[in-house]
């Protein structure tokens, strides 16, 4: 199962290897007969002897010899060697739940230091961060820059925002945990003076239901209690996913500028789908936040925001 159909790149090298030394072992075993021979004519002539019998014997020992000489230069068993080493190191690889299909790609990964790997077929940092924001016209954001969430969105608008990046979700900073979108979203509250810890103590409690992300909704939901004036209030959807399907349930959008809910038309619908292309063709990962009073009001909070792998920008659409 493990015989090979072309030369390895390891196989190559040894066979340029035992061809060089068993070109060395042919000079040395000619260049030793030669020598024993003059040896033996030399002796002969100098004691005049050569009429004895065993001469031709010696002959013939010094034809083995050579031989011989030959026959242990020529590594006829470091290919079989060779492949039985790497057969091992398949073998052992398997034990780790690393399965080798060939054994040219146990030599590859033998010299290799680091191993870069994506599913995508891209190599990143795996960090990720916020980029931009789109809310009728598009922001942006300095991932480097701190400022204050507060100063930067009127009164509503920012306590419906902290609540859904803070409170939908289950990602961590210290530690780390969660997926890098989540944890993109919550190094921006953080950048802004916000603590999500103190605002999931807030907003979470007994009564507070999560329904995790899923393939198949594409979406992660969170209900909490909404608190105003210290006391508990009506109660809030959030939701966040997919851009296309959560814009798809959006009947209403909340106006950064002007802080309040107005309808959702199909001009605005068509305009924030191609907002979504635009950022889509800049290899940037879209996102989508939405609210919904369960009191019955069908106000919806639309939030777009969009991700890359490098810079942190902000995007705000509504």
């Amino acid at each position: 199962m493990v015989q090979e159909t072309e030369i390895t790149p390891l196989q190559q090298k040894l066979e340029t290897v035992a061809t060089s030394i068993s070109k060395f072992g042919l000079i040395s075993a000619v260049l030793v007969l030669l020598v024993l021979i003059i040896r033996f004519l030399v002796d002969r002539g100098v004691t005049h002897t050569w009429d004895d019998g065993q001469k031709y014997t010696q002959l013939i020992r010094f034809v083995i010899i050579a031989i011989s000489v030959l026959a242990v230069a020529i590594p006829e068993g470091l290919p079989l060697a060779v492949t039985l080493t790497l057969a091992f190191s398949v073998k052992k690889m398997m034990r780790d739940n690393n399965l080798v299909r060939r054994l040219h790609a146990t030599e590859t990964m033998g010299g290799a230091d680091n191993i870069c790997s994506d599913k995508t077929g891209t190599l990143t940092q795996n960090k990720m961060n916020l980029t931009n924001f789109w809310n009728e016209k598009l922001y942006e954001v300095d991932p480097y820059i701190k400022g204050t969430l507060g100063d930067s969105f009127p009164q509503k608008y920012h306590e419906i925002l902290k609540q859904a990046l803070a409170c939908n979700g289950s990602a961590t900073l210290e530690p780390l945990f969660g997926s890098k979108t989540e944890v993109a979203l919550l190094e921006f509250l953080q950048n802004r003076g916000e603590d999500y810890n103190t605002i999931r103590d807030q907003y979470l409690n007994a009564t507070s239901i999560k329904f995790p992300f899923s393939s198949q909704r594409k979406r992660m939901s969170s209900v909490l209690e909404n608190v105003e004036n210290g006391l508990p209030s009506k109660k809030r959807m959030h939701i966040k996913g997919a851009s296309e399907i959560v814009l798809e349930s959006c009947t209403q959008f909340h106006s950064f500028e002007e802080d309040r809910v107005i309808p959702m038309t199909g001009t605005m619908k068509q305009q924030i789908e191609n907002e979504i292309e635009n950022m889509a063709k800049k290899a940037l990962r879209t996102i989508c936040i939405a609210y919904k009073e369960v009191s019955g009001d069908e106000g919806l909070l639309f939030l777009l925001f969009s991700f890359n792998n490098s810079n942190f920008r902000f995007h705000h659409q509504r």
